[in-house]
């Protein structure tokens, strides 16, 4: 009777891997990959017909590496020689050490590829038979976009954002250029991301958010101070959560009230300071998709009511007609 002899089969094919590896996501959920790649989600994959990789498991070391072991077995299963080796390189087949290796234990057989940082080139993991180095099989890494941090916007001011009327202010008769017009996320707040080689999107959010009064920079203002405050700290609040990519216009700051010294002091501001408000701004801004991601202000902020011709077409309204005699006598 002829003996038959089996060889092992790693028919060449690709298969996408996305590393969700060194990030805070694989911390908080090491048994959840919520990738759309078929090898995270089913945790068994079939190369074709001659290798089968399992998920088995997910280890994140004190040194931020982040190592991901997997199962492979040969088909057929009664193979002659069913060892293979393994190697990882970049895409373009330079060395890629610094950010990724790979191993292999043939006793157990099982492959650990070891993410040591973040990469911004596709790299390729190549499993190769030592019965017949022709059949092999490829494995493409990807690394997935990465929140690492949110900070402050700094400056070197100590009110540290200043903000015009919606109008916008004449930069050469200010000569202040740190006017911002905008609560928008990223003139706030710096998001700092890793390299990748997939995109992610992020979306952030605002909560606690608190206003202090510092200073109230207005002439006269006895009548109509403590209503502008109140009306105005509840509009920036309101804008602060929202995020708002606009200041407020001058029909906003006009209503803040309808006492006529306001409306006056609006019309005669000058560019010595008055018709500022200082305030002291509390806020965290956070990552929907990583809450362990946030940052926390706690800045003075200048608004400036004034700019050049923003109230030009507003009218102020008569309080009094008072005549300076009550008796005239011919």
């Amino acid at each position: 009777m002829r003996k038959k002899t089996y060889k092992a089969l790693i028919a060449v094919s690709f298969v996408s891997l996305l590393l969700c590896v060194g990030t805070y996501e694989v911390l908080k959920y090491p048994q959840k990959f919520k990738e759309t790649d078929s090898l995270i989600d089913s945790e068994i994959q079939n190369i074709e017909k001659g290798i089968t990789l399992k998920l088995l498991n997910t280890v994140n070391n004190s040194d931020g590496s982040v190592d991901k072991t997997f199962k492979y077995s040969i088909q057929p299963f009664n193979a002659t020689n069913q060892q293979v080796k393994v190697s990882a390189k970049y895409f373009d087949n330079s060395d890629c050490s610094e950010v990724l290796t790979a191993s292999i234990d043939i006793e157990s057989k099982t492959i650990t590829l070891k993410c040591k940082a973040d990469f911004n080139k596709k790299i390729y993991v190549t499993i190769t038979s030592l019965a017949d180095e022709a059949k092999s099989a490829q494995i493409v890494i990807d690394y997935v976009k990465k929140l690492k941090s949110i900070s402050y916007r700094s400056d070197d001011q100590e009110v540290n954002k200043i903000w015009g009327c919606g109008y916008g202010f004449d930069s050469s008769v200010m000569s202040r250029a740190q006017y911002k017009n905008s609560f928008a996320f990223e003139e706030i707040v710096q998001a700092n991301y890793s390299k990748f080689t997939k995109d992610k999107s992020y979306t952030f959010k605002v909560k606690d958010v608190s206003i202090e009064e510092e200073q109230f920079y207005f002439e006269n203002s006895q009548t109509f101070e403590d209503e502008v405050k109140q009306n105005f700290e509840r509009a920036l609040k309101a804008k602060i959560l929202n995020m708002s990519d606009s200041y407020f216009t001058a029909d906003e700051i006009w209503n803040f009230s309808s006492n006529n010294e306001y409306h006056s002091s609006l019309k005669v501001i000058d560019l010595n300071g008055i018709g500022t408000y200082i305030v002291k701004v509390k806020a965290t801004y956070y990552c929907v998709e990583d809450p362990t991601k946030e940052f926390k202000i706690d800045k003075r902020w200048e608004f400036s009511f004034m700019d050049q011709n923003a109230y030009a077409d507003k009218t102020v309204n008569v309080d009094l007609i008072k005549p300076e005699v009550t008796n005239i006598e011919f």
